[in-house]
């Protein structure tokens, strides 16, 4: 996570307010965080119940999972206390009632915090208590389309002996708004920055403050960003997807003749519109929405669906790479589709359980063992050695850009910024690019000259690793992401995750040279990794779980 810096700023007092929480957007709007800071009860209760701590539960602790948590206050100066309060009670003696708050939710499910968010912009967030583990709490947060559910829960602060709230055993906060105000500030882990909250409705119409009001209705209402999604068989073929586009097409989509729509058909790669069912939403891509489908009746597949018709070229151009590309550790290209109504869908193989990323947070070291993370090390580095063969540069790889099939094989994907190494961006291009790169993951020589190969993926496939064996943290933690170029320069390397063994933490070292050319192939990569599995498989023979 990132440094201290959010930690110890002291936080501005709170404005109270007197009014309903539902701010001018309707009562379900989300609250941005001025909203969210107006809207403070003035009436906070306070009780002096010391909380037990939970009992394990039956899920896998991991930081990306669903949980629960009560939140001590600072003192009197605490952003959660009426400041002209006289005499307040000692901070470790107030123990805040949550319920007073617009993001608490109380005892909501999983599938109920996920229908309240759906159709929210990224950033939208609220907090349940947990399921799995009594006593803690779960912030939920929407993301490119989906909610992601975060453990809030008591742990041992390393500088002191004091149990205090944290998500990732990185950063420690003394009580919940404390860690919302952080996470406002800085996604520092999280999936994104959050940016406002979606106030519950309370019954019988009454705010916050006891102020009567109309009876919410049971859904948020707030309009979505864009066009919902569908969620119906006849989505692709109603024109669902059918916008309001200018009739002047991208330069791009007009000089670059291989990648119009003729040239796929005439390789075969269409599908007929009315052979794809669409399902349900299950992601967000570069271009546009994530779709679970169903092909031909009874194929299950991921469809990525354009939203933008100026990005069409771009679109196009990744399907252009996959179609060239065949190995079994590669996300497959099945075809693409041209509707009617003018959208473009690129229909790849269905990975049932999901992204590297998700599968390592949600399991933990649990469930997770050796020889998983080096089965999927390993599966990686195959799909990554033939991009290598076929002088392909990913630069996008990371353990979110990796799927996760039914049988448990490690598949890259998200081929949006892939592209031959002997083809150089022009300078738009190229600036568009330095944007959208995830400094984390990405070589200082890609970061510095936009200078990418084979061995700036090989940077990235050693931080790929690092997020194997550290269980889905996010790289260089307590170093703030305007501070990790400067301390990579330096020659700072991440220490290896805690439980990894010596042989992939020597792997990740050597992907991490500051000479690229100095940096292994893939292709030795993979006999390393080879001999790693192979040990590892050895050991589990030798030494069966009981």
């Amino acid at each position: 996570m990132n440094s201290d810096v959010h930690r110890h700023q002291a936080h501005p007092p709170l404005a109270q307010c007197g009014g309903s929480v539902s701010g001018s957007n309707g009562p379900h709007a989300p609250l941005s965080p001025t909203a969210l800071q107006n809207s403070i009860p003035h009436n906070i209760v306070m009780s002096s119940s010391v909380r037990t701590p939970a009992p394990p539960g039956p899920a896998p602790s991991a930081m990306h999972t669903s949980q629960t948590t009560s939140a001590v206050s600072k003192g009197p100066s605490d952003v959660l206390v009426n400041s002209t309060c006289v005499n307040p009670p000692p901070a470790g003696n107030r123990l805040i009632n949550m319920t007073q708050w617009p993001w608490h939710h109380g005892a909501i499910s999983r599938e109920r915090a996920e229908a309240l968010l759906s159709g929210s912009p990224d950033g939208v967030f609220l907090v349940r208590e947990s399921t799995n583990f009594p006593g803690d709490h779960t912030l939920c947060v929407r993301f490119r389309g989906r909610v992601e559910h975060y453990r809030v829960k008591w742990a041992t602060a390393p500088d002191n002996q004091n149990q205090r709230l944290t998500i990732d055993d990185e950063e420690f906060f003394d009580n919940m708004t404390d860690l919302i105000h952080h996470y406002l500030q800085d996604a520092d882990g999280l999936c994104t920055k959050l940016v406002r909250c979606l106030p519950k409705a309370l019954p019988n119409g009454a705010n916050n403050n006891g102020v009567l009001q109309p009876s919410y209705p049971p859904h948020p209402q707030q309009p979505p960003p864009y066009p919902p999604t569908p969620s119906v068989s006849s989505a692709l073929s109603s024109g669902h997807f059918q916008h309001t586009y200018s009739t002047q097409m991208a330069s791009s989509d007009q000089t670059d003749s291989s990648l119009q729509p003729q040239n796929f058909v005439d390789a075969r790669w269409k599908i007929d519109e009315r052979d794809l069912e669409i399902r349900e939403n299950i992601g967000k891509g570069e271009f546009g929405d994530v779709m679970l489908g169903i092909l031909n009746g009874s194929q299950k597949v991921a469809v990525k669906i354009l939203k933008d018709r100026e990005a069409a070229s771009k679109f196009r151009a990744e399907a252009s790479v996959m179609a060239s590309l065949t190995h079994d550790n590669l996300v497959r290209l099945l075809g693409l589709v041209f509707t009617s109504s003018g959208s473009t869908c690129i229909v790849t193989e269905h990975c049932a359980q999901g992204s590297l990323l998700d599968y390592l947070r949600s399991r933990g070291r649990h469930y997770v063992t050796q020889l998983n993370q080096i089965n999927f090390a390993y599966d990686a580095c195959c799909g990554m050695e033939y991009l290598e063969g076929k002088r392909v540069v990913h630069r996008d790889l990371a353990a979110r850009n990796v799927l996760i099939s039914a049988e448990g094989t490690a598949k890259v994907a998200d081929f949006g910024l892939a592209r031959n190494d002997a083809t150089m961006d022009d300078p738009a291009e190229a600036a568009r690019l330095q944007a959208k790169l995830p400094i984390k993951w990405t070589a200082p020589e890609a970061l510095k000259y936009n200078k990418f190969s084979n061995k700036s993926d090989m940077w990235s496939f050693g931080i790929l690793l690092w997020e194997i064996y550290s269980f889905g943290r996010v790289p260089y933690p307590r170093i703030p992401l305007a501070e990790v170029v400067r301390h990579v320069e330096r020659g700072y390397r991440m220490e290896a995750p805690e439980g990894c063994p010596g042989g992939p933490y020597e792997v990740m070292r050597a992907a991490w040279h500051a000479d690229p050319a100095q940096r292994p192939t893939f292709a030795a990569t993979r006999h390393r990794l080879a001999a790693i599995r192979d040990a590892a498989h050895h050991a589990q023979r030798a030494h069966p779980a009981p």
